[in-house]
Order: C-alpha cells, then sequence, then structure tokens
C-alpha cells in the first residue's frame, strides 16, 4: 500500500491529478487490451463494483485528457464501448514505471 500512496504523491506533485477510480479503469482497461481492446461500460462498472454512472463520469473526464476514446456499438448504437488512446497508453505506462521506482527504492 505504502508503494502505491508512494507513487500516487508523486503523481501529484509533478501535477499528475487524477482520481483513484480513473487510474483503475485506466489500468483496467490497459490489462485486458491484448484479448479485448474495447470493454463495454457495463462490463468495466462490473469489474469494478461501481455504477455504470460513475463510469461514465470517470469516462468523461479521461476522454477529455485524451485518455480514453468512446464509441458506440451494437446495432442500436446505444451501448458505449471504452478503448485507451496512445496517451492512455503512455500515461499507464508512466505510472507502472513509478510503481517499478518506488519498489526499487527510488523516490520521485
Amino acid at each position: 500500500m505504502a508503494e502505491h500512496s508512494d507513487t500516487i504523491l508523486a503523481m501529484v506533485r509533478s501535477g499528475e491529478k487524477m482520481r483513484i477510480r480513473q487510474q483503475a479503469l485506466l489500468i483496467l482497461l490497459h490489462r485486458n487490451a491484448a484479448d479485448e481492446p474495447a470493454r463495454q461500460i457495463k462490463e468495466l462498472a462490473d469489474d469494478l463494483r461501481v455504477s455504470k454512472p460513475d463510469i461514465t463520469r470517470q469516462a468523461n473526464a479521461l476522454e477529455v485528457r485524451d485518455f480514453v476514446r468512446r464509441s458506440h456499438f451494437g446495432a442500436d448504437h446505444r451501448t458505449c464501448v471504452l478503448t485507451l488512446t496512445p496517451s492512455g497508453v503512455r500515461f499507464v505506462a508512466r505510472m507502472a514505471d513509478g510503481f517499478t521506482s518506488v519498489k526499487k527504492g527510488k523516490r520521485t
């Protein structure tokens, strides 16, 4: 837990401000990208055990930052799916680098 909080503190100090649920959403999208590059909002809400409106709010904020892209899926276009953008992939990689640095004892 300390490793994660150290990384979060380092990100905030460097100007990165992001809610923990937004981070979790990015990590979940990244972790499943090889098998399932686009995930439905309902699936993501179920995986994170939060409401669909909460995922939608987090996706809105991430979309503004160009970390995720929302697109419509299915015949009636009511189902939305989220995918990571290249910026989102880079951000998750930076988070992972931060975790690795903290694990190795390098503090930012």
